[in-house]
């Protein structure tokens, strides 16, 4: 710095990006002479940059440090410029980030400069911090020093940097810190701690030190309360460190547990003046306390209480524990086989050699040398009272934190009531097998899936066809379709592929009983039983002697309805043989006049043709009625049946005087069977109706005379006398959802006794006078419609008995879709 006088600096102001001031150009030009050379050295002399404005705001000097603080307009600071030139200048070279554009931000710099409102810091390009502070002088000027803060701002964000990560490291780790002071009673506490207890959730940080204390100790757990207060001051009583665990509610009310370690803090005569300390979230430490003393509780619960018993030796496979309960299990005082090897159990208390199982152990010890787990071992021990026990054991090696194995742990379970339970199940299970074995039929059972559960040598005896599939675990349906695919039974392709949906679909619905016959005319007759659990019982019998002589009973049963129809059939028969004789003996009379034969004999022929056609029909219905049926089932016409049936009984209903009322379905499915057979079981119904209504015509001459004239009714009547029989035919659904053919036969017979409908159905069973019936008639008819999958019903009606038989429906595709009447 000069000593003399000296013209003045150069003087330049550069605001801050942050900070500046306004004004016009002033009028001004500087300082000059001693005076002036004595206040620039002056000003030299500073380390901090330092200027004035006078109170238009036009600078009058400055320092070196101020124009090296303002460096990017340094050649525009001097005397006589107003700060907002200086602030429009560094707009213009510097172009700050200011989003409210270059007036608003020139504005905003003089607003600040002329508030001259004390320090602020700036940001300068390209890499410092400097801070002004301004004041205003006493005629109206401005001040300025302005010192460069760029390390003592470091230092600042680098004691912040570290607070912050101080901050998180504490939330890491559930830590926060806090100081009391004695005196005051103010309490400071970390945000971490705030956040502990969840008082920054509602923002209770007032910065009062008293105030803070009275909201934490809010937080902390009523009965915990105290406690804390009283640990504090006796850290500050005692002048030693105390530490103590308590509980907090934070302000979401979940509960925490803390620890907390106050250190006293004394000044240089001893005294305490503050209490300081940390508190660490301890709530997943005592949660695993709480866990690992619910676990040992139930460990001690479960060692009492249960049959098993626990074990444990040592690395020399000794044992050094066992619980209470293998006192009950062998009757032996737990700390007597303390000690004992684990395969020297056995043999210490005498179970003999022969009932121990050597390889087994031998094996076992081999595996315990390696320190291999083991599991479910099985053993025996001979209790002191006698009785054999059972008991299966497990082990698994532990070993130390080292690595080095020390012993084992384990249960044995005690297995006598299973053993003896297994031991009974498989007595029964000789005993079951040897009961099916002795069944006379064939015998097997499907469990819930329809998979072969077992069966006895008959049912394999009975079908020794698929003898390659029948074992365990085959499917019914499979060996059902196997049958048919085989060829096994009898009938044509389209009858035995029907015969396969059929019994398939019988099958998943238990509780039902068919026969089929063998391609090698063997018959076999199947029972399926449900069971409670959706598991199957199936009987397989050979009926083939039994069907036998069914067929020789019905072609006795045939030859009887036959020997009843003679009379009426005669007649019927009498009547076109009188036309023939008759018609010939007109055309002899006619010849031997010598009339034209030709005309006459034409008209003549065709009245005979239609007798003889008449005759005819009525030998053929007989003759079909009376052949022996063949023993292959098929699709079955029931209206072509009835109506064949209706041919054969109606001359004997109109020799007795009967009227036969028949209603026929326009169309009807098929069923399955014989036709023949059907049109037995409606020649048997309609003969035991007629005769039934002769019995009661005779009964009502014989009471009073008179005849009816009213015609047939088409349902019958409420009451009234007559003779008469109703027949009906038509499809219904049944119970079970599925298509069947419903035959009703009702007649006017005054209907059936209770004692005689309970046994009307027996074989020989009549209550016809003797030599007037065979009894097998309705008998024969309900084995026919059993064995077509069907069944008979006999009921009273309004006049008389009513029999109705339902059979199983053919799916339209069985069949020649059905029939007409």
């Amino acid at each position: 710095m000069t000593t003399g006088p000296s013209a003045p600096r150069p003087v330049s102001v550069l605001p801050s990006a942050q900070g500046g001031s306004a004004g016009g150009e002033s009028q001004g030009g500087g300082l000059a002479g001693p005076a002036a050379d004595v206040l620039v050295d002056a000003l030299e002399a500073l380390d901090d940059g330092f200027a004035l404005f006078d109170p238009d705001d036009a600078l009058i000097c400055c320092n070196d440090a101020f124009r090296r603080a303002w460096r990017p307009v340094a050649d525009l600071v001097r005397p006589g410029i107003r700060f907002a030139d200086l602030c429009a200048a560094h707009w213009d070279r510097v172009q700050p980030a200011a989003g409210a554009g270059r007036q608003a931000w020139i504005d905003q710099e003089v607003a600040l400069h002329q508030a001259a409102g004390g320090a602020r810091e700036y940001f300068v390009p390209p890499g410092r911090w400097i801070l002004v502070a301004e004041r205003r002088t006493p005629d109206g000027g401005i001040a300025a020093v302005v010192s460069d803060h760029t390390e003592t701002k470091a230092t600042l964000d680098a004691l912040a940097d570290s607070e912050q990560r101080l901050a998180q490291a504490q939330d890491l780790a559930g830590l926060g810190s806090w100081e009391w002071d004695v005196t005051s009673g103010e309490l400071w506490m970390s945000p971490s701690l705030y956040r502990l207890v969840g008082l920054d959730a509602i923002g209770l940080r007032t910065g009062d030190g008293i105030q803070d204390r009275v909201h934490y100790l809010r937080r902390v757990h009523p009965d915990d309360r105290q406690v804390l207060v009283d640990l504090v001051e006796s850290c500050r009583d005692t002048n030693r460190p105390a530490e103590h665990a308590y509980r907090v509610v934070r302000t979401d009310g979940e509960t925490r547990w803390l620890t907390t370690r106050a250190e006293p803090v004394a000044d240089p005569d001893g005294r305490v003046v503050r209490v300081k300390g940390y508190c660490l979230d301890i709530t997943d430490h005592k949660s695993a306390e709480k866990a690992l003393a619910r676990n040992e509780e139930r460990f001690r619960d479960f060692t009492a209480t249960s049959s098993d018993w626990f074990w444990e030796t040592d690395d020399r496979h000794r044992l050094v524990y066992v619980s209470e309960s293998f006192t009950d299990f062998a009757g032996v005082p737990s700390h007597q086989i303390i000690g004992l090897r684990l395969d020297n159990l056995a043999a210490r208390w005498g179970v003999p050699a022969e009932q121990r199982d050597r390889p087994k152990w031998d094996a076992q010890r081999a595996g315990m040398d390696r320190n291999e787990a083991f599991r479910d071992l099985d053993l025996r021990w001979r209790h002191p009272g006698g009785d054999p026990r059972s008991f299966k054991i497990s082990g698994r090696p532990v070993f130390d934190s080292a690595g080095r194995f020390r012993g084992y742990r384990g249960t044995a379970r005690d297995r006598t009531s299973q053993v003896l339970a297994e031991d009974g199940r498989i007595r029964a299970e000789v005993r079951l097998v040897r009961a099916i074995e002795a069944v006379p039929a064939g015998f097997a059972l499907y469990d819930a899936d329809d998979r072969l559960v077992i069966c006895n040598d008959e049912y394999r005896r009975i079908y020794a066809c698929l003898s390659d599939l029948l074992r365990p675990g085959a499917s019914c349906l499979n060996l059902i379709d196997t049958l048919a695919e085989r060829g096994l039974i009898a009938g044509s392709a389209g009858a035995v592929e029907a015969w396969r949906r059929h019994r398939r679909n019988r099958r998943q619905m238990p509780d039902h009983r068919a026969a089929y016959e063998f391609t090698d005319g063997r018959w076999i007759e199947v029972s399926d039983y449900g069971l409670d659990d959706g598991s199957q019982i199936m009987i397989v019998q050979d009926v083939t002697d039994a069907r036998r002589a069914q067929e020789h009973v019905v072609r006795m049963a045939k030859l009887a309805s036959l020997g009843e129809m003679a009379a009426g059939v005669a007649h019927e028969l009498n009547q076109p043989l009188t036309v023939l004789r008759m018609g010939l003996e007109s055309m002899q009379d006619r010849l031997a006049e010598g009339e034209d034969p030709h005309r006459f004999l034409a008209d003549k022929l065709d009245m005979l043709l239609g007798q003889t056609q008449r005759a005819a029909a009525i030998i053929e219905s007989m003759r079909t009625f009376g052949r022996v049926a063949p023993e292959t089932r098929v699709p079955v016409s029931v209206p072509r049946a009835v109506q064949a049936a209706v041919v054969m009984v109606s001359p004997g209903l109109r020799e007795a005087g009967v009227e036969l009322v028949v209603n026929l379905p326009r169309t009807c499915p098929a069923v399955r069977g014989q036709q023949t057979a059907v049109e037995q079981v409606v020649v048997n119904l309609m003969n035991n109706a007629r005769q039934a209504v002769e019995a009661r015509l005779a009964r009502m001459r014989a009471e009073a005379a008179g005849e009816s004239s009213a015609e047939a009714p088409a349902e019958p009547p409420a009451d009234g006398p007559g003779g008469w029989i109703w027949l009906t035919l038509d499809p219904v659904v049944g119970d079970d959802g599925q298509t069947q053919v419903r035959l009703r036969v009702e007649d006017s017979g005054g209907g059936m006794a209770p004692e005689v409908m309970d046994r009307v159905f027996e074989p020989f069973f009549s209550t016809k006078d003797v030599g007037q019936g065979t009894g097998l008639g309705l008998s024969v008819s309900y084995g026919i419609v059993a064995d077509m999958g069907g069944a008979i019903v006999a009921a009273n009606g309004p006049l008389g008995a009513r029999f109705t038989v339902t059979l199983p429906a053919l799916p339209a595709g069985d069949a020649d879709g059905g029939s007409e009447a």
